[in-house]
């Protein structure tokens, strides 16, 4: 089972494939070509990289972080309603990427993957895990991609479980 996890945003998608819990196959960002471009030509940007990397991959499963609905936390914290509108435009465009070409997507909830671990640990027992993430830690200033391969890691035995009718 191949797994494609996205940690969506309007300036860079994390993302990660994994074919086992074990093996990273891909993992980075999904980027505008420029940062100072119009929200919606940004994210139409990342829709068009989104839509090569799911040819490119064919997973068989997507997991999409979903924002709990609190504004507030985070490097949210503080965020106008404008940028929350754009931000939702944008996770709702991946998630709508997806679905449209009829890929099996789950929708989860940030608070529910993460269980509140702050961010900054959970990349750090991901990088203990994963050497080519520890390579490229400081490179992940946002933990964009250590959340796209956390959630992937989650997802894995959270969909087996699902398939067995759990």
């Amino acid at each position: 089972m191949k797994i494609l996890a996205l940690d969506p945003s309007s300036t860079r998608t994390g993302y990660a494939v994994m074919k086992s819990p074990t093996e990273i196959v891909e993992a980075g960002y999904l980027r505008p070509l420029r940062s100072k471009d119009a929200a919606l030509t940004r994210i139409l940007t990342i829709r068009s990289s989104l839509v090569e990397l799911l040819h490119e991959h064919l997973p068989n499963k997507i997991c999409i972080e979903i924002p709990s609905g609190k504004v507030g936390g985070g490097q949210r914290r503080g965020a106008s309603a404008s940028a929350m509108a754009i931000y939702g435009m944008a996770v709702g465009m991946v998630f709508a990427t997806c679905l449209g070409l009829r890929l099996r997507v789950k929708a989860v909830n940030e608070r529910e993957w993460t269980r509140r671990m702050p961010k900054v640990r959970r990349n750090q027992l991901i990088a203990a895990q994963f050497p080519a993430y520890r390579e490229q830690l400081n490179k992940d200033s946002g933990g964009d991609v250590g959340d796209a391969i956390g959630l992937a890691l989650w997802a894995y035995g959270r969909l087996r479980n699902e398939d067995n009718g759990i």
